[in-house]
């Protein structure tokens, strides 16, 4: 029986950063900061194994990014919104940085894409089940030749039908990196051809234009990719074949009752919701305008999107709020200002560079530049990436294997050999991870306080709820 080495061990804490994303993925409530912590634990010991780290551009900017989040608790219109939302930024920014510094070899790479492949699978056989429940109810009222304007209540696994198809368009590009990581072995690969189609096909059960067009950009994408000169002969055949046949498969697949649906949404503006969807987000869009102006160079801070815009549609109430802007460009701007969108502008500008000034690019490297191309493009249709956790694992697992996938990158080498300067970074890590769980039990314990408030205040007991709302 063969030896476990340190190298072997090393290659199954794969499996608890898939875990993490996963809990992630699904929004878990983390009580008291504990995957931050885990997450910080995580990067501590990762980078003790270390000599050096080289820091690139993209990296420099995903750190401006988290700083200007901690920065918004201070400036922002409404700090409560912020202290919602700043500790999921400090667990994607580390999740990030421990992927960069973990998936330093191919073959942690492939096992984490195929966990991750697994994991999406798994949701998607739930999601096509929850449709076959989602049209047995539209069926039973005799509306089943309108599943179009009853897509709304189409909610897989709890997700907005929306966010779910802009999930669908990010596990795209998971698959296809599995496809090519696993060409080689013909059953993962019959399998993850039948994940792809089947992800194609729950894009076009959402009956989603924003979702369509995305999906039309990357299965275009990809087959011009794979009539290019700069890819295999070997890649062509073996993954060339599978994309080729995904929406002719993925379409033949399409129930009957569906057809004429897919048909309208295509036209995009041909039933009344289609245009009154259209009409609303140029009015967001406007309302968006207006607020920018006001808030033009910090924004109005993270999750304040719907307080700042909703006086500029309705009346000036607490109860018709807007809850998603109509893309996360708009939002960005709103929330972050024109810092937020230097940042971000930053962060897409320097991997565009560092793409173009890559010279071993293949088929990896390309696939990767095309998924990330269209999730920005669902994201323009409706904003996902700043509201669930998620998308935005999804768009940084895909960056980190991107950068250390290449060796040419530039990158500011960050010598470790002096353990002085590792201690500052631990102290850094600890010293905000310990800032986050102090906002985190306080909110918490305010928001205790606050029930047992309104619990006073229904039974009466009037000296109880005084207590409690002065505390």
């Amino acid at each position: 029986m063969k030896e476990l080495t340190i190298k072997d061990i090393g290659h199954y804490f794969v499996i608890p950063i898939f875990l993490i994303g996963v809990l992630l993925f699904f929004n878990v409530k983390d009580t008291g900061f504990a995957l931050g912590w885990v997450m910080c634990i995580s990067l501590i010991t990762l980078l003790l194994r270390k000599k050096q780290f080289g820091l690139t551009v993209v990296d420099i900017f995903v750190f401006l990014w988290l700083g200007y989040d901690i920065l918004q608790l201070f400036i922002s219109i409404n700090p409560i919104s912020v202290l919602h939302s700043i500790d999921t930024t400090v667990v994607v920014v580390m999740y990030y940085f421990v992927l960069r510094s973990y998936l330093n070899t191919e073959k942690k790479t492939g096992i984490l894409i195929g966990l991750y492949s697994l994991f999406i699978v798994m949701v998607l056989l739930i999601a096509l089940y929850a449709y076959g429940l989602f049209f047995q109810v539209i069926e039973n009222t005799g509306w089943n030749n309108h599943l179009l304007d009853f897509k709304y209540l189409y909610r897989p696994i709890g997700f907005l039908n929306n966010t779910w198809n802009s999930f669908l368009i990010s596990f795209q590009g998971i698959l296809i990196l599995a496809l090519y990581y696993y060409r080689e072995k013909k059953m993962l690969r019959f399998c993850i051809f039948l994940a792809i189609v089947g992800v194609t096909l729950n894009i076009l059960l959402t009956f989603s234009r924003g979702a369509y067009i995305a999906l039309a950009f990357w299965l275009a994408g990809i087959a011009i990719l794979l009539f290019s000169p700069v890819i295999s002969l070997d890649v062509k055949t073996k993954v060339g074949i599978i994309i080729s046949f995904t929406l002719l498969l993925s379409m033949s697949l399409l129930p009957q009752h569906t057809i004429k649906n897919v048909y309208e949404t295509i036209q995009f503006s041909k039933t009344v919701s289609q245009q009154r969807s259209t009409a609303g987000r140029i009015n967001s869009m406007q309302a968006a305008k207006e607020v920018f102006k006001n808030h033009i160079v910090t924004g109005v801070g993270q999750g304040n999107y719907s307080l700042a815009v909703n006086p500029y549609l309705f009346e000036n109430d607490d109860v018709t709020f807007t809850s998603f802007a109509s893309s996360s460009v708009v939002q960005l701007g709103v929330e972050k200002g024109m810092i937020g969108l230097l940042i971000w502008g930053g962060i897409l500008i320097s991997f565009f560079i560092l793409f173009i000034k890559e010279k071993r690019k293949d088929f990896y490297s390309y696939a990767i530049l095309i998924s990330l191309i269209a999730i920005g493009i669902r994201e323009l249709f409706f904003a996902t990436f700043f509201e669930y956790l998620g998308q935005a694992i999804i768009v940084f697992t895909l960056l980190a294997i991107y950068q250390n996938r290449y060796t040419e990158i530039p990158t500011i080498k960050l010598n470790f050999s002096k353990r002085s300067n590792l201690a500052g970074i631990f102290i850094l890590l600890i010293l905000l991870c310990v800032f986050i769980t102090y906002l985190k039990n306080k909110q918490d314990t305010d928001t205790g306080l606050n029930l047992k408030y309104l619990e006073c205040i229904q039974t009466n007991q009037l000296d109880s709820a005084e207590y409690y709302i002065n505390r």
